[in-house]
């Protein structure tokens, strides 16, 4: 009798660790492919983080998500990354939420140490084809955006968002802009004399802005390969030491997600978290806006630094997006295949404005 219930308990606790374990890798396999979609800033990606973990994988709940995008608004750091971390929190404890920072972050940490190997190489040539891809890119966060825009106003009524929206300015995201992020970073790391002004410039930034992912790890990331590349000139010792700093990026990340889901924890029924939880999507939404018209803008500076006339990338990224709305209505949502046929579109049809 007893070895029937030692054997059922075994077979519990095996059922229970192939669950967990299926849930780490399906939570890994969303979080990648976010990390991989990361243009246009933290705001930008909570849509399509949104789509991930709650409608296609399943592994939060809508009220979780907002729970997490909450914590995450009120600590300082990588706006995506916290997300992310609170995900996998939830989802899979301090081992998932790990596992989700390092996962959204590692697409991105990696083209920049990659990118930044050759770059030095190929020169900006390199650099500009990567804006190229990503028109194509931002099309299809455009189209996220828009659809998470279109599913807040179906849900709510138009004078509640407008009040949540006026009331909730203040309370808004405190992040940084990508911008923003970029000076700070240089005042701290190029004055501490962590990295060189020209390797932060001219080598760093232009890749920083021109792949996937949080620029913040971004630019730790790539801190952390010069840094080691300029101590004895070998791209190992520079590949090791900007892993350490993609490191250091996703455990601060965690560290103050966890810090910051305690105090969350603690005052949650207190009345500024609760009007903040009802406000977020609304808030979000409205931001977005403002996204998107910004990654427009970027459309319209990659074709200035590329001499081509400014307004085509632009308009070629708009065309993108309306083709994936026919995509969508005539086939289905299949998304790595929208920005595949978007960021080659906008590769083929830039290259070949830069020749007339």
């Amino acid at each position: 009798m007893q070895d029937v219930k030692f054997r059922k308990a075994g077979r519990e606790m095996k059922k229970e660790a192939e669950n967990n374990k299926s849930k780490i890798s399906r939570l890994i396999t969303a979080l990648v492919q976010c990390g991989l979609l990361g243009f246009g800033g933290g705001n930008a990606l909570i849509p399509v983080l949104y789509r991930k973990a709650v409608e296609e994988y399943h592994l939060v709940s809508k009220d979780d998500f907002e729970k997490a995008v909450v914590v995450a608004s009120i600590t300082p750091g990588a706006l995506p990354v916290e997300i992310a971390a609170g995900i996998g929190r939830i989802t899979g404890g301090d081992l998932g939420m790990l596992c989700a920072a390092a996962a959204i972050s590692l697409p991105g940490c990696l083209l920049v140490l990659f990118f930044t190997a050759l770059l030095s190489s190929f020169g900006s040539q390199l650099a500009l084809q990567i804006n190229y891809l990503s028109v194509g890119v931002t099309a299809y966060i455009l189209y996220v955006l828009g659809c998470y825009v279109a599913q807040t106003l179906e849900n709510s009524r138009a004078d509640r968002i407008q009040s949540h929206w006026e009331k909730g300015k203040p309370s808004g995201r405190v992040s940084f802009s990508p911008s923003c992020v970029l000076i700070i970073a240089a005042v701290f790391l190029v004055t501490c004399g962590l990295i060189l002004y020209s390797d932060f410039y001219s080598n760093l930034v232009p890749v920083a802005n021109a792949v996937p992912g949080s620029i913040l790890c971004k630019i730790l990331t790539g801190t952390g390969y010069f840094l080691g590349y300029r101590s004895d000139g070998n791209i190992v010792t520079g590949l090791l030491t900007g892993l350490c700093g993609f490191g250091c990026a996703v455990a601060m990340s965690c560290i103050t997600y966890s810090v910051g889901a305690y105090f969350y924890e603690q005052l949650e029924n207190a009345a500024i978290f609760s009007q903040l939880k009802k406000s977020t999507r609304p808030i979000i939404s409205g931001l977005l806006f403002t996204v998107g018209l910004g990654l427009i803008y970027n459309c319209i500076q990659i074709g200035t630094d590329a001499g081509i006339p400014s307004w085509f990338p632009a308009l070629l990224c708009l065309l993108c997006v309306a083709g994936e709305i026919l995509f969508v209505r005539k086939f289905r949502y299949r998304p790595l295949l929208m920005v595949l046929i978007s960021a080659i579109m906008t590769l083929v049809f830039c290259n070949l404005a830069a020749l007339f």
